[in-house]
């Protein structure tokens, strides 16, 4: 076997070939960096003709690695599906309908190699709407939160929750936190947010823009919105969290 990759990144989809999933890929291609990577994509059961696609992308490029599942399970099986097959040290979750800037991976990790003590870091993104468009002043900004109370209280109360494709993580410890709650149909990554920070504390946070993220009429997250179902999950990692902020 080949000697592992440095960087995993990570990305979930379903029936995104023909629009989000290849730009996604692309903006994976375009990084600038030293570190060796892969692309872990993971096929959450997609009807069109996303498996083909793939493997015709793995031909192209034998740092793209798919791996699929037979049906639909959900987006938080499909991250820790693709986390299972990782190899390098350290993860990026990038989702599939948003895009990295071509030097904030490299960025990343180098602040979690001068930052021993942190499991994980985030950073800022860039908003566009779904034809790839800026969104001016709707940029998602974050902040560094040293204090474990504090950080729990903003987490809580999701005034401040680090958008998955400007996080990277050490995989060990994302691991060891037993990666995404798969009983979670969304709100996976606020569930983990505060799950973290009861046991390794607060992340790290780099000031920079290090990802695009693209905000949509139709997707996981509005529909959940539409539908209850992010109100009823929200209220179930709440209960789950509450000790955290007293």
């Amino acid at each position: 076997m080949s000697e592992p990759p440095t960087i995993s990144i990570l990305t979930p989809t379903r029936n995104r070939s023909a629009t989000y999933l290849p730009q996604a890929i692309a903006s994976v291609r375009a990084l600038r960096g030293s570190r060796s990577y892969e692309h872990v994509v993971v096929d959450d059961g997609s009807t069109d003709d996303t498996s083909d696609y793939l493997a015709a992308e793995c031909r192209a490029d034998p740092r793209i690695r798919a791996v699929r599942h037979d049906s639909p399970r959900g987006v938080a099986a499909a991250r820790n599906t693709a986390l299972a097959a990782a190899r390098g040290a350290f993860v990026v979750d990038l989702d599939d309908d948003d895009l990295l800037l071509e030097s904030g991976v490299e960025r990343r990790h180098r602040y979690l190699l001068e930052h021993s003590e942190r499991w994980a870091v985030h950073a800022n993104a860039l908003k566009i709407d779904e034809g790839g468009r800026y969104l001016i002043g709707e940029d998602v900004i974050n902040a560094l939160c040293l204090d474990p109370a504090r950080c729990a209280r903003l987490f809580y109360s999701s005034e401040m929750i680090p958008n998955a494709s400007t996080a990277m993580y050490r995989r060990t410890a994302l691991v060891d936190l037993g990666g995404w709650d798969e009983s979670l149909s969304c709100c996976e990554d606020y569930d983990l947010w505060l799950r973290s920070l009861d046991r390794y504390g607060p992340p790290g946070f780099l000031d920079e823009f290090v990802a695009l993220y693209r905000k949509k009429d139709r997707g996981l997250g509005i529909d959940s919105v539409r539908s209850g179902a992010h109100a009823r999950n929200q209220r179930r990692v709440q209960e789950r969290w509450q000790h955290l902020v007293g």
